[in-house]
């Protein structure tokens, strides 16, 4: 049963706001007895301290009408008397990972079944100082808004009362909160510019600054995953810029953001006057209980290390593609996520959270939007067929059926879609662009596909091999969930007589245009049944193919063992050993988006990417421990 809560909504007299910060603050009186727990929630991310500690830190992952809540213990914290304090920061504009809403915040601080105190017009708001509202400058369109913070501001406030926007209900967030851990070792280096900081290895949480400032002085904090030829942080890539600011009070400052997220390993400090003592990355992390693993072998020791890593680097209010980039929930890179968590973590309440966010994103097209939440509407087509396989696979290891009456019609939704999408062809065509885009993999004739091409004077509709069989692969799934038994054979028949060419004895990934042959579509036609032993074989000898990337090689591998395990045990093997060995010999702590590393993507490709940790499942099904 879902745990809810029901509170008044309260903030400023003006919620329609952008880039805002809003502190709070009112009094509560609680005696000795049962704990007392802290239930918030906002648009979108809050600190809150209780008697002048911190307490914890969020971000709810709200969609119009469902929204999300935190719960803390705070009895710990709790004296006869007490002051609750709140900082919100409230976006106001869309992105990958914010659905734009009206801002607000609703809390209940509850002692058993008793509530001692709630949000109403009784709390007091003030505009925050040191934070610049209204700056609204972007890091990314994925992430939005970086930030201003202003140590020089005047402390005071002008507290009013709040204003009440009606009672809501929230739903509890389902997972565990995020904890922000110790510093972590800092190589400073003095530069011309101001300072160069090491992380020694990708680091993913909050920024963290102690300065002494010979004069108030504006800062620039650059952050980066790589250094560029000059020794550099890559700060602006195309649109992109990857800083925030800090303005210094002359003398001493001490300075953690626990608002905005950021990674990488290095960072720049632009300054004339700061000396710094300490600057850093200060880890943030989900609590996961990690299942340690002894590989017999230390290279792929190593390797199974490092993706575990990655995971964790890419794990926080869900699953995330990236923690430098973008920080979004897709369904494909966190089903990666999810297989091998079921081997690296102990728990299964994070996969279902992520799974039932992804289930809020339904689109009235009947598909998955493209992130959960997202502001911005471009569905994937392939992504939504993946998210019956997640469940499945959830199912499968978590024994967890329940998670169907929040998900189920959502899977239901995705399958009938397509169903309903056959045309008199038997196959699916590609979908239209707008909105959708039919993207597969970061590969040639594989990151996007026109649903119509001109040819000879004609416009005809264009099919996609990929796209059919994994219609195909994931019924198999869905039969498998609701114990049903979905006809597929007439489209298998579609398949062969559309796309596969004798003289190559292989399948082409589009039935118009210039023949292509890819690793990753004939995987997939092995995978839907339609593929062979020979078949398996070319996927590992002709080089003529477009190979598969690393997010998606878990398909390729998936296809070789439906043949036997030990038949291709030895080649899986091989190839994470060279792929992944590979990134580790060029100095990664985590693995890369793709194996072009940073260069791809015009100079903007992420070198700490969840979907490409699948050498942890893989090593697992492998090998003995």
């Amino acid at each position: 049963m879902k745990k809810t809560m029901q509170a008044t909504k309260i903030w400023t007299d003006n919620p329609n706001t952008v880039d805002e910060y809003v502190d709070f603050k009112s009094n509560f009186s609680c005696t000795a007895g049962e704990k007392i727990y802290l239930d918030v929630s906002c648009d979108n991310i809050f600190n809150v301290s209780l008697n002048g500690e911190a307490v914890g830190f969020g971000s709810c992952q709200n969609f119009i009408g469902s929204l999300q809540y935190y719960t803390f213990d705070l009895t710990r914290f709790c004296k006869e008397e007490n002051e609750l304090t709140f900082t919100v920061w409230h976006f106001g504009e869309d992105s990958s990972t914010y659905i734009a809403q009206p801002a607000y915040l609703m809390f209940q601080v509850r002692q058993g079944e008793t509530v001692l105190h709630s949000s109403d017009a009784n709390v007091l708001c003030a505009h925050n100082p040191n934070y610049k509202s209204g700056y609204a400058k972007i890091i990314t369109s994925q992430l939005g808004f970086g930030f201003y913070y202003d140590n020089t501001a005047p402390s005071e406030r002008n507290f009013v009362s709040s204003s009440e926007y009606g009672v809501a209900e929230a739903e509890a967030n389902g997972i565990l909160n995020l904890k922000m851990l110790k510093r972590s070792t800092a190589k400073i280096k003095k530069t011309d510019y101001g300072y160069l900081i090491d992380m020694k290895k990708e680091t993913v949480g909050f920024l963290e600054l102690e300065l002494n400032a010979g004069e108030d002085e504006e800062i620039l904090v650059c952050y980066g995953e790589h250094l560029d030829g000059n020794g550099r942080v890559p700060r602006i890539i195309h649109d992109r810029d990857f800083s925030v600011t800090f303005k210094a009070a002359k003398g001493a400052n001490s300075y953690i953001n626990s608002f905005r997220r950021i990674a990488g390993r290095f960072l720049e400090v632009h300054t004339k006057h700061a000396e710094a003592v300490y600057v850093g990355i200060r880890p943030v992390v989900y609590p996961s209980v990690i299942v340690e693993k002894e590989l017999p072998d230390k290279t792929l020791q190593k390797i199974y290390d490092a993706c575990v890593y990655t995971l964790r680097c890419c794990m926080h209010e869900h699953y995330e593609d990236c923690p430098w980039r973008e920080q979004a929930l897709y369904a494909l890179d966190s089903r990666n996520q999810m297989l091998c968590g079921y081997y690296a973590f102990r728990g299964y309440q994070f996969q279902r959270a992520s799974l039932v966010l992804l289930a809020k994103s339904l689109l009235p097209n009947g598909l998955l939007n493209i992130c959960a939440p997202s502001g911005f509407q471009l569905p994937i087509p392939s992504f939504s067929l993946i998210y019956p396989v997640q469940v499945c696979e959830y199912i499968t290891y978590s024994g967890d059926k329940s998670v169907l009456n929040e998900v189920g019609d959502a899977v239901r939704s995705i399958m009938k879609t397509f169903a309903d999408a056959v045309d008199e062809t038997g196959l699916i065509p590609n979908f239209p662009a707008p909105p959708f885009w039919n993207f597969y993999e970061w590969s040639e004739h594989n990151d996007y596909e026109p649903a119509v091409v001109e040819t000879d004077g004609k416009t005809v509709k264009n099919y996609n091999l990929i796209l059919n069989c994994m219609y195909v692969y994931a019924a198999t799934f869905y039969d498998k969930i609701f114990r049903v038994t979905t006809d597929t054979s007439a489209m298998k028949k579609a398949i062969r007589a559309n796309f596969f060419v004798d003289s190559k004895q292989e399948y082409k990934l589009s039935t118009v245009g210039e023949e292509k042959f890819g690793v990753l579509g004939n995987a997939f036609a092995i995978l839907a049944g339609v593929g062979s032993k020979a078949l398996a074989d070319k996927l590992i000898n002709d080089k003529t193919m477009i190979p598969a990337t690393l997010s998606m090689n878990t398909f390729v591998y998936d296809a070789l063992l439906s043949y036997g395990g030990n038949q291709y045990k030895d080649y899986i093997l091989s190839d994470i050993r060279v792929k992944y060995s590979r990134m580790l010999n060029q100095g990664a702590t985590t693995f890369w988006e793709t194996e072009k590393g940073a260069a791809d993507f015009d100079n903007a490709g992420s070198l700490c990417h969840g979907w490409s940790a699948m050498p942890v499942f893989y090593l697992n099904e492998l090998l003995t421990f």
